[in-house]
């Protein structure tokens, strides 16, 4: 019989059909090839729903043109789609097949296996899939419809750790008779399900678009695709066994400019909306030379060799930090423990210093021993505490740029270098720190700019630091007439030898695109244009050129590879900010620590509710309620990080979050105390008995005042006249939120106590606003049985309080 070919059947998205343009028949069909002969794949595509095609396509290809090919012919494909995409159930659930197709495909399978005398009984569930004509006619009364939901014919399956089917029709009358094979789909945000040997897949798909996690061990035939070409990740797939293909939205515009009409997919309806944030503003590198560049460096060497010997994690981690802090600080040293003093969750560096001094390991390695040397020297010998590089160039490029009438933006991914940098600036000027716009300075966030939620408005966009390639991401796509970056040498050869392997990366994509013209502007004049820049500076390093001693790659594994519970439970912390705790005891092995005043939520069964008990109040049996391994942290934080598209909810937020950084510069600046703005306060008129409240608005434990007067009186206090004009859009965002946290708290009472089926419509719908799934939740919620509270009290950090840690035995 006559073969039919996978890409001779139409699929149809809310019955219109699935057009593919020129370009995507040409990537389908190489991703077929890739697939069939299990080979590596890597794609960049700036449109991430071009993925949705990808794997609809190669699974019907895969059970059509090289349905002969399988080695175990009666099973189905299964695909491992690993994406944090939230729309894509609802995608693939609008998707449909002719049902002329479905048994056209079961008629050429059916046929094949008889000609290889493989007989399957109609009896036989496992064997159901082919013969779907029977199934559909007993499902539709004998009236099938021309279109058939696509996940009739190919289910899907979805979860974490474990998959569970959707529904397929009504009562799900059609997956009872087609239940023992596995799902075609099985779709998780989880990407340790590649390590998961209870699931049985055939090929991957990684929408590295979507999952922000480190490149890990990758099977043999697996597909990547990234919509940003700016990623180190894409550098660590580069590898000669890999096919690559790179497509921007240069190449389609190019491809595009004489025929619109090539663009009239469903899926890629305009390919104007992929080319509108692809422009690259003039990027001038500025190298800011230092006197500690020979003691940085030696200390990355040492932190690679200590690695490599499998080094205590939890000390390797304080390296890193203080490391990491060297290269990204705007500000001396003695201004940032100033500033970092005023917030409790982060270390100064004397303290981070003074614990590894005092650590058990010093005495016992000598590379250990080095490494604090070049830190100490770096900070007092060549006076990184009272001098910053980084700062005195930033300093000229200011005085420059507003020479020449242009504003600034700088680009921070601290919060506390961010904080000292307006301090210092602020004095520099001689204005106050909430007045710095008015002189034409503003700071940006290094997040928001990435996920395109923060537009920038200044002629001159500064980035302080770069050391992966994922940074140049922020300065990407902007407005602004120029970008400056601010490096040390350790970060411009980094950075080059990133470049320098990407740029002459072997992009398969050029074959279509080029057709004879050299000059077309594609993905790699991108990484070319970043490396021409970073290779003018002829910087002699002694950081070897082996990948493994990436400093992407030291901070993902000193990320995976941590230890503080350990390290605690045997010695105290002797920092300024410790806290005092006892060590709670969970079954299963799991302990937390908690302050001897903390507030924790419990389980309390009759009658079904959650409560909040104090840390001397807890017994064992109780049961904790844990987010995201942390007994602190409200279910509406995951409700607020999921959030990627700009609705209501996100404009509030945004504009608490302005408030509560308002509040902050200013008591930093002014060098406040809780003591001082609550007795000013009260003379102002405030009618509060207790200042803690102040510490809780300024750390977010609570979403501001809920008094508007609140708002104007510390305004008046602070002197922030934004406070004062506009109070009721502060208070009123403020409002919309608390209620949206308590939605979240009712939610979470259901997730404890209900099933999916007790969610309410209204409830499902509030998810789906902050693009969250019931599975989602079930996932960040934990819930634990004390079975012990010491009676030792230890002194931890305050960034070690209610953190859940698993105990191996």
């Amino acid at each position: 019989m006559e073969l039919i070919k996978g890409s001779e059947i139409d699929l149809y998205f809310e019955n219109e059909v699935l057009r593919k343009t020129e370009v995507e028949e040409f990537l389908l069909k190489e991703i077929r090839s890739c697939i069939h002969n299990k080979e590596d794949l890597l794609i960049h595509f700036p449109n991430s729903k071009f993925i949705i095609p990808i794997i609809l396509e190669s699974v019907i290809t895969n059970e059509t043109e090289y349905f002969n090919d399988k080695g175990d012919p009666t099973k189905r494909s299964t695909i491992l789609f690993i994406t944090n995409n939230k729309e894509i159930i609802n995608v693939f659930e609008r998707i449909s097949i002719k049902s002329e197709d479905i048994f056209e495909i079961c008629k050429f399978q059916h046929q094949t296996l008889m000609n290889k005398k493989v007989f399957c009984d109609i009896n036989d569930t496992y064997n159901a899939r082919f013969y779907w004509r029977h199934i559909l006619s007993n499902y539709y009364n004998n009236e099938i419809p021309d279109l058939i939901p696509l996940h009739y014919f190919l289910p899907i399956s979805t979860g974490y750790h474990t998959f569970n089917q959707l529904s397929r029709g009504k009562m799900n009358k059609i997956g009872r008779k087609d239940n023992s094979q596995e799902s075609v789909y099985l779709i998780t945000n989880n990407i340790n399900a590649l390590n998961n040997n209870l699931i049985n897949y055939d090929y991957v798909f990684i929408d590295f678009s979507t999952i922000n996690k480190p490149v890990t061990k990758i099977p043999k035939g697996s597909l990547c695709f990234f919509d940003q070409p700016l990623d180190d990740r894409i550098n660590y797939l580069n590898n000669n066994g890999t096919k690559k293909y790179l497509i921007d939205s240069k190449m389609l515009e190019f491809y595009t400019e004489n025929d619109p009409d090539k663009a009239n997919s469903p899926f890629s309806r305009r390919l104007s909306e992929m080319v509108s944030d692809s422009n690259i503003s003039r990027v001038i590198i500025e190298y800011v030379d230092s006197e500690f560049e020979e003691q940085l460096e030696e200390a990355f060497v040492l932190l690679k060799r200590l690695l490599h010997k499998n080094f205590d994690s939890y000390d390797l981690r304080l390296l890193r930090t203080l490391l990491y802090n060297i290269i990204r600080m705007p500000v001396e040293g003695v201004l940032y423990d100033a500033v970092a003093k005023y917030e409790p969750l982060c270390e100064t560096i004397r303290d981070l210093l003074k614990e590894l001094k005092e650590s058990d390991n010093r005495y016992e390695d000598s590379d250990f021993e080095n490494i604090i040397k070049c830190l100490e020297n770096i900070y007092n010998k060549n006076s990184f505490d009272t001098f910053c590089p980084k700062y005195e160039t930033l300093e000229k490029v200011i005085f420059n740029e507003r020479q020449a009438g242009n504003s600034i933006g700088i680009v921070s991914s601290n919060k506390i270098n961010n904080i000292a940098l307006k301090d210092k600036l602020a004095i520099l000027l001689n204005v106050e720190i909430d007045k710095l716009e008015e002189k034409g300075i503003r700071f940006y966030n290094k997040k928001k700019l990435i996920k395109n939620q923060e537009a920038v408005q200044s002629d001159t966009l500064v980035l302080l630091s770069a050391i992966n390639i994922n940074d140049f991401n922020s300065i990407v796509g902007g407005k602004h007439k120029k970008t400056l970056v601010l490096l040390y040498k350790l970060e411009i050869n980094e950075l080059k030898k990133k470049f320098s392997k990407l740029k002459d990366i072997d992009n398969l994509a050029l074959s279509f695109f080029e057709n004879g013209k050299r000059d077309i502007l594609h993905i790699n004049n991108v990484y070319k244009y970043f490396y021409n820049r970073l290779r003018k500076f002829k910087l002699s390093g002694i950081i070897d050129s082996d990948e493994d001693f990436s400093l992407t790659r030291i901070e993902n594994s000193l990320r995976e590879n941590s230890n503080t519970l350990k390290k605690r439970l045997e010695i105290e912390y002797q920092g300024e900010n410790a806290v005092r705790a006892k060590l709670v005891k969970f079954d299963g092995e799991g302990v937390l620590f908690l302050r001897l005043n903390s507030k924790v939520r419990i389980i309390k069964k009759r009658p079904k509710k959650v409560i909040v008990k104090n840390s001397s109040e807890l017994n064992p049996g109780d049961e904790v309620i844990l987010v995201d391994n942390d007994s602190r942290k409200d279910l509406f934080n995951v409700f607020i990080k999921n959030i990627e598209v700009t609705n209501q909810s996100t404009i509030n937020y945004s504009m608490i979050e302005k408030w509560r950084e308002l509040f902050e510069d200013k008591f930093v600046s002014l060098k406040l105390d809780d003591d001082f703005l609550y007795r000013k306060l009260r003379k102002l008129g405030w009618d509060k008995s207790t200042k803690s409240i102040l510490r809780n608005w300024r750390s977010g434990y609570s979403f501001g005042p809920r008094d508007i007067k609140d708002i104007e009186l510390l305004g008046k206090a602070l002197d922030i006249e934004d406070f004062i004009n506009n109070s009721k859009a502060y208070f009123d965002a403020m409002s919309k939120i608390r209620v949206e946290r308590r939605v979240a708290a009712r939610i979470l009472n259901k997730l404890i106590y209900y099933s999916k089926r007790k969610m309410e419509k209204m409830d499902i719908k509030f998810l789906e606003k902050y693009n969250l799934s019931h599975e989602d939740l079930r996932n960040a919620i934990k819930v634990r049985k004390i079975i012990g509270i010491s009676e030792k009290v230890y002194k931890v950090k305050p960034s070690e309080i209610g953190i859940f840690h698993e105990i191996k035995s």
